[in-house]
């Protein structure tokens, strides 16, 4: 990500409106108007980046705890690592120095301890921020020169009182990679890990690891569950600007984790370490069924590079890069369908489109499925569009652009403008999503070249600020309802917006510490929220509605974006076999909108409502708090009306095929099916338990159906003979219905699952 070199001028807002405590909407939809299979969830993509702690750092993606694990960023003095501390108990005469090479040949040096003394200790350490709920898996390469010396791990407290400790035997002057497991302890939020030798002799150490056991295969398990309950469509990796800095290059990101290149020079100053590699990258990608997205070294690279890089992904082994992969742990091609050549190339104008075309004409010859992504943009106008088309024609698949948007006040203005303008914005820069549309239907490229939004968010601070993700505004329902009413805009142009990906850095998933116990806290903020709601519950076809509802406008204020005549609901309709989803944004700070929707004259008895919303639009889900706002999913009775709350994100799931389930709650013993039973957690999550007083009898299966009767078969095994175990981890959010199934009587109880 570049600093943005134009200047929006966003504007704002008074509002004008009198209010009341509700207004009234009408919606009509025509099934028979449908633009068929065209949402995927590739509108709910993602972008994750090497940029500041984004990714490496105690609270970023990957999760390991330790900073400079290699001890290759040095201090001035070259004795210590930047990160690692020096600790000294009653040696005079000692050594430490940072020396060259190490186990990792490809970093820049390793720790070197000696202590003179016959008496004392010596080492180094290094804060962690310490997960209590989880055991600590560490490790480090050590070698000694002297086999006598008596080398150690220690765990300290914040006073750097010894928890826990542990001998390390059998070093030598080879490397040796050496494993601990520290035990939960309870009770702490920050730890130091402490390496070091007792009286006279050496210790060296190079590529020291710790990272909580609950990590999935390296991802941090709080991102991980993100993740997972977002299900997105599209993953971006590695950057950002880091994909076009001097220091990246693809092949540093594979191979043995610990033999990687480091330090790799960054944006802004900070050294990263590609440890979240390739394959890092395409596991968590394929573990949560995420199309992968690359983005290659333009600005720095070679045509040459990108072209291994597309071999080394998607060649079989009967090439030179196929068997890298494989060797490095991977038989089967990636597959690697979409490549963006390079990030943000829009601020070289012209010179990029020149570039792009040798890029594009060698590396189709390459891999002839791949899909070419341009790093351009829209904000330039058209004179641009003309000028990077004319050069590039149809030698590309989608059109990418950041819409990186701001609200930014320079003068006095009340919170109720900011939240105005900021829940308008989504609307007034559809208008340029669909100018480019119309650009590139003006060049009859509309089959061939789709738009991506590839790079999306926003901003309460301009750049750099905005990177670190200070303002505490970004964790509100306000901006929840700006990411909600992006992701409508995209819904309703599907035909020409083929994917998005969110910048997760700032406003979306934050990270920081609960104020109260210092524990690590990562925040799914109400954005993340709304997309993840909104991910989950769409179908593939668009449908076509009018609203009837009152408007808005606000008056000009500089620093931001009038926003003229938008009315309070914001819609996009999806269907799919079973339902017909409404989603809606009422972004009335005051009123609800009671709404009449009509439906070809189709009216279920009920429907399933997801819903997002707070008293009060500021609102927030922060690090001491970061669950006081989550979705709600309930059953509402229908009568072809609804109240949309102020302020809030709903989805309306109406069943197209109805049915409706009779709740059977007469358990008694002759239905020798179950006794008695208690369905627990209720709401659950990823497994639902059911617990007896005596044993099943005659039991010949259960069944999962959902408030429309759609049947699921999920797994479930026995505990023992009084408990049972089901998972339901495949199922989306919602209500849903559990069926006992035994020769005689079938017996249903329903339960909620909740992300």
């Amino acid at each position: 990500m570049k600093k943005i070199k134009f200047l929006f001028l966003f504007i704002a807002i008074s509002f004008t409106n009198i209010y009341s405590s509700s207004f009234n909407a009408t919606i009509s939809i025509d099934t028979n108007k449908v633009k068929n299979n065209i949402v995927t969830n590739k509108l709910f993509g993602g972008f994750t980046e090497f940029l500041l702690d984004y990714i490496n750092s105690p609270n970023g993606l990957w999760a390991q705890e330790f900073m400079d694990r290699g001890f290759d960023i040095e201090r001035p003095n070259h004795l210590t690592s930047e990160f690692w501390t020096p600790l000294i108990k009653d040696s005079d005469n000692h050594d430490f120095s940072l020396k060259s090479g190490g186990y990792n040949e490809n970093g820049r040096w390793y720790q070197h301890i000696q202590n003179y003394s016959i008496d004392g200790e010596l080492g180094v350490y290094q804060f962690i921020t310490y997960d209590d709920t989880t055991e600590l898996d560490v490790y480090a390469y050590l070698r000694s020169d002297d086999f006598n010396s008596k080398a150690f791990i220690k765990v300290l407290d914040e006073n750097l009182n010894e928890l826990y400790k542990q001998e390390i035997e059998n070093l030598n002057e080879i490397w040796t990679k050496k494993t601990f497991t520290i035990k939960k302890i309870s009770g702490y939020s920050r730890l130091a890990i402490y390496f070091g030798i007792e009286g006279k002799g050496d210790l060296n150490i190079d590529e020291a690891s710790a990272m909580p056991s609950n990590n999935v295969n390296g991802v941090r398990k709080e991102y991980f569950d993100l993740f997972k309950n977002w299900n997105m469509g599209t993953l971006r990796w590695p950057g950002g600007s880091f994909a076009d800095y001097y220091t990246t290059r693809w092949y540093y990101s594979i191979g043995d984790i610990d033999k990687r290149k480091a330090p790799l020079y960054g944006d802004r100053g900070y050294k990263q370490r590609m440890d979240f590699g390739l394959h890092e990258f395409m596991s968590l990608c394929d573990t949560l069924n995420i199309e992968p997205y690359l983005t290659t070294n333009f600005r720095t690279g070679t045509i040459e590079e990108a072209a291994n890089w597309i071999k080394y992904c998607n060649y079989d082994t009967s090439d030179y890069y196929g068997k890298m992969r494989f060797k490095n742990g991977s038989l089967n091609p990636f597959n690697v369908e979409y490549w963006e050549i390079g990030n943000e190339q829009w601020y070289y104008g012209s010179e990029y489109a020149k570039g792009y075309v040798p890029y594009y004409d060698s590396l189709i010859k390459v891999d002839s499925n791949i899909k070419f992504i341009l790093a351009t943009d829209v904000w330039p106008g058209k004179v641009y569009f003309d000028s990077t088309m004319d050069i590039i024609g149809d030698k590309a698949d989608i059109y990418g652009y950041h819409p990186i948007l701001f609200s930014i006040p320079t003068e006095p203005v009340t919170d109720t403008d900011i939240y105005l303008n900021t829940v308008g914005l989504p609307v007034n820069y559809e208008f340029v999503m669909k100018e480019l549309n119309k650009w590139i239907n003006e060049r009859k490229l509309n089959d061939k070249i789709k738009q991506g939004s590839t790079e999306w968010g926003f901003g309460y601070s301009n750049f750099p600020e905005l990177l670190y993700d200070t303002i505490s505004r970004a964790s509100s329902l306000e901006n929840g309802l700006f990411y909600a009413s992006n992701i409508l805009s995209y819904i309703r142009n599907a035909d020409f917006l083929h994917m998005s990906n969110v910048t997760i850095g700032y406003g979306f998933i934050r990270r920081g510490f609960n104020s109260i116990n210092g524990k690590r806290s990562i925040v799914g903020a109400p954005s993340y929220q709304m997309l993840a709601m909104l991910s989950r519950h769409f179908g593939a076809d668009l449908l076509e509605f009018t609203i009837e509802c009152p408007f808005y406008s606000t008056s000009e204020i500089k620093g931001f974006w009038s926003v003229f005549q938008q009315k309070w609901l914001d819609i996009a309709i999806t269907k799919n076999k079973d339902s017909i989803f409404i989603a809606v944004v009422n972004k009335n700070p005051n009123d609800s909108g009671i709404t009449n929707i009509v439906i070809n004259n189709y009216i279920p008895d009920s429907i399933f409502v997801h819903q997002y919303k707070s008293n009060h639009f500021l609102d927030a889900n922060t690090f001491d708090e970061p669950n006081k706002i989550v979705p709600t999913s309930f059953i509402a009775k229908y009568d072809g009306t609804f109240s949309f709350p102020k302020h809030s994100l709903t989805i309306l799931a109406i069943p197209l095929n109805y049915k409706k389930i009779t709740i059977d709650t007469n358990i008694t013993d002759t239905n020798k099916i179950l006794v008695e039973f208690k369905l627990y957690p209720n709401p659950a999550n990823k497994t639902i338990n059911i617990d007896f007083n005596d044993e099943i009898f005659d039991f010949k299966g259960l069944t999962v159906f959902d408030v429309i009767g759609k049947e699921y078969v999920p797994e479930f095994k026995l505990i023992n003979k009084n408990k049972l175990e089901v998972n339901i981890s495949e199922l989306k959010t919602g209500k849903y219905f559990i069926k006992f199934t035994g020769s005689k009587k079938s017996v249903t109880k329903e339960f909620l699952i909740i992300p």
